[in-house]
């Protein structure tokens, strides 16, 4: 069996487990031997791939094995997928009895023994969709129709005509599918218990093939010492410089490309060391948010060095230093795949380690002065390009046409050029293609010269182009159009008569009614204490099954549900995703929408998430002018989500420091006082545009802080004096000389406060903090600017 097969069977290995407990009423072994039997992308196979896809133990030796076995001793290949099987997963049960489990969501066992979760969460048994990746309560849960998810299966698989097709295939109806019986184990899904075995299995062949294993010692894996696989962790830096040192005219033209290309660029960058390596895509264990992780045998040990030597050159002399990538990798032995967290929070220290040594690599004396000398010589006024600083020495310069509105002498670089066209080719983007090329020029005049060097060129498009690679944009049904898979981002631009809209017009969707500040809301968000979430969180099972899992299900939430956020809430001309991948998130948009959408983000999370009290994210949200530069506003915003995440209510009894919380207008709130926020806020909105009060209330009402802030204290102590919530009248004296009702409604919205805290609420959905009167004032004065009392 060659090397290929050995791929494949470790793909497929498990669904042929699958159909044969699934056999009885459908056939489907024999439906999926006629597939690998007359599909031309499988007759290149001999087949002996029949037999690896059907291997099965002793106790399901039934028709099948009559079908396809040889009796007699296991061969090379059988002893490799069943050493890859053995170390994907702790679980070392076989599938059968499928139907009578759904996939229990990774989320619930995060911290399990000390979550709050007192009920499983399910996913539905359904190909993957954005509409089907919610998680709910088993008295929710449609029973499972595995056999129809079967048929459409084979039903697609019969039209595949290359490799990458298979693995995207099995995501598409495998996702939700566990890959154990066990009701302990059900977290896992199939897939990703395939793809991981399918990694391994590559990996074992390499190594037996290298005289690194014998066939003996793969029979004996669980107890075989020497180490035989490299983890390999990526993170690229100087990301957040890199997207918003720019003038902030005409920014909305240039961000997105700029932080879409180092998507691209990290995509390529990833794919390049796959190849070079020889590795597949199920080698790739994680890609997203400017980190990667990739399985590799031991015995390519001795390639790494010079490749990351070579990508560390590429980069340096695209970018003068700017974009630097950390790589490093540790060995292990395959025991050592029981504690897999364990070995990826080892390699992630010794990146960050990397990141202290930058350019090390490729001789700190001999570019010295590319990496901290100056770019050029200097130029002559206007003889440089205006947004990235640089001279034609460096790049070629042209007039900037998308910024000359006034006949402005401004020049700009054929590569800040390149990202003002990638901007715009994402505003309709419906399909990527990513296709190999041999240019490998070292003249860096667009983004794509960049990609070009490590062997590919990308390119987005509304409709089909005559590519051969190409990847369906957040939709899973690739195989219609024949494409090679599929891929979720947030590629869309907020625009209008198929026009991109400026920054300008953001701040101005925040009018409504005539009403409200022309500004723009800046949002950073990213999850709280994920390290530990990885190392920590996965308490009894940390196989690499496991934590590839985890970390593709929260890619799937920030990278492919945040569109389904947006277009539901018709904010898709009122939010530009500058990025979001992996675990975080940075938007700007209207301000009031940015407001909105963090509060519903935030809901929605915690609902995926399956409400675990471990698994939260902080966020920063700025309001600022539409011409305020942008690079200035993203370092504010990033300050406020550092202060998000930095406030201590003296809670130290946790596994994890609890952050969950977001800083808004200066002040850093819980998301239940963000809630009451927009709460009154909406209360006090209504006072003022529809019951015709002047904004002068806000000022009363203002007043009230000082009279509710004894009563709130009390309440989170659990102290209810009626006679000070009576009292609190008193500060409202003003509005309710004028409308008794108005008051009325205000000191419900304080009692409902108190009485929120008096119910025994967790500390998290505590209300603590008295400027959330202050805080709805504001907001309410930013939504009525400009209103005409009277």
């Amino acid at each position: 069996m060659n090397r290929e097969e050995i791929y494949i069977a470790g793909l497929m290995n498990d669904i042929g487990k699958l159909l044969n407990s699934k056999n009885d009423n459908y056939d489907y072994v024999n439906k999926l031997k006629s597939i690998l039997k007359n599909n031309q992308f499988f007759q290149k196979f001999n087949n002996s791939l029949l037999k690896e896809i059907f291997t099965v133990n002793s106790s399901q030796q039934n028709m099948v094995e009559s079908v396809f076995f040889d009796k007699g001793e296991k061969s090379l290949s059988q002893k490799i997928i069943d050493a890859a099987d053995f170390l994907s997963t702790s679980n070392k049960e076989d599938l059968k009895d499928k139907d009578s489990l759904q996939l229990r969501s990774i989320f619930t066992e995060i911290f399990k023994k000390e979550n709050n979760i007192d009920e499983d969460y399910f996913y539905p048994t359904k190909k993957l969709d954005l509409n089907n990746i919610f998680p709910v309560k088993k008295d929710k849960l449609e029973s499972a129709d595995l056999d129809n998810l079967i048929i459409n299966f084979l039903n697609e698989l019969k039209n595949i005509n290359r490799e990458e097709q298979l693995y995207f295939l099995l995501e598409k109806y495998f996702w939700s599918v566990p890959a154990s019986k066990s009701q302990s184990n059900s977290d896992i899904s199939l897939f990703d218990h395939s793809k991981t075995k399918a990694a391994i299995a590559i990996s074992l062949y390499d190594q037996y093939k290298a005289e690194k294993i014998t066939e003996s010692e793969l029979e004996d894996i669980s107890n075989f010492k020497k180490d035989q696989f490299i983890l390999l962790n990526g993170d690229l830096s100087g990301i957040q410089d890199f997207i918003f040192n720019i003038p902030s005219k005409k920014a909305s033209k240039s961000l997105k490309g700029r932080s879409m290309y180092l998507n691209l660029l990290l995509d390529i960058i990833v794919k390049y060391i796959v190849e070079e390596l020889d590795l597949k895509e199920s080698n790739i264990l994680y890609n997203g948010g400017g980190n990667f992780y990739i399985l590799a045998p031991e015995s390519k040990k001795e390639d790494l060095n010079g490749l990351k030597t070579g990508i560390s050159k590429k980069l340096l002399a695209a970018h003068q230093g700017d974009l630097y990538l950390a790589v490093d990798s540790i060995c292990f032995a395959p025991h050592e795949f029981d504690n897999f967290t364990e070995l990826w929070g080892k390699v992630k220290i010794k990146v960050e380690s990397v990141k202290h040594r930058k350019w090390n690599e490729v001789g700190l004396k001999d570019n010295f002065n590319k990496i901290f000398g100056p770019l050029d010589q200097g130029t002559a006024e206007n003889d440089h390009c205006h947004i990235c600083g640089v001279s034609n020495d460096i790049r070629k310069l042209d007039l900037d046409k998308s910024i000359n509105e006034n006949n402005e002498n401004q020049k700009i670089c054929s590569l800040c050029e390149s990202f003002i066209d990638l901007t715009d080719d994402l505003k309709d983007a419906n399909y990527l293609s990513i296709n190999k090329t041999n240019n490998n020029s070292n003249i860096y005049q667009s983004y794509n010269d960049v990609l070009s060097s490590f062997g590919y060129y990308f390119s987005f498009s509304s409709t089909l182009t005559e590519f051969d690679n190409i990847y369906k944009l957040n939709d899973t049904n690739f195989m219609t159009d024949n494409c090679s898979g599929f891929k979720f981002g947030a590629y869309n631009l907020p625009q209008e008569d198929h026009r991109q809209i400026t920054f300008e017009e953001l701040a101005e969707n925040s009018i409504e009614n005539g009403n409200g500040d022309k500004k723009l809301g800046v949002l950073k968000l990213d999850v709280d204490n994920l390290g530990a979430i990885f190392t920590k969180g996965l308490e009894s099972d940390r196989s690499i099954a496991r934590v590839t899992s985890l970390s593709r299900m929260m890619g799937l939430f920030y990278e492919g549900y945040i569109n389904r956020i947006i277009t539901e809430n018709n904010w898709d001309d009122k939010i530009y995703v500058v990025f979001s991948g992996g675990d975080d998130t940075f938007i700007v948009g209207s301000w009031n929408v940015i407001l909105d959408f963090a509060e519903k983000f935030y809901k929605k999370f915690r609902e995926y998430t399956c409400y675990n009290k471990y698994i939260t994210f902080s966020a920063g949200l700025g309001v600022f002018k539409h011409n305020y530069p942008i690079n200035r506003s993203a370092h504010l915003t990033e300050d406020y989500l550092d202060e998000a995440k930095t406030i201590d209510f003296n809670r130290n009894d946790d596994v994890v420091p609890i952050k969950n919380k977001i800083n808004f207008l200066g002040e850093t709130f819980n998301w239940e006082e963000l809630k009451r926020i927009k709460s009154i806020k909406d209360l006090l909105y209504d006072l003022v545009i529809n019951k015709g009060y002047g904004k002068g209330i806000l000022r009363k009402v203002h007043k009230s802080t000082l009279g509710f802030k004894n009563i709130l204290e009390d309440s989170t102590r659990g102290i209810y004096r009626n006679i000070k919530l009576w009292r609190l009248s008193y500060y409202l004296r003003e509005v309710k000389e004028n409308d008794e009702e108005a008051a009325e409604k205000l000191l419900n919205e304080y009692e409902s406060i108190v009485i929120h805290n008096l119910t025994g609420k967790s500390e998290d959905e505590m209300i603590n903090n008295i400027m959330i009167i202050p805080a709805a004032v504001k907001w309410t004065e930013m939504a009525t600017r400009n209103f005409k009392e009277g």
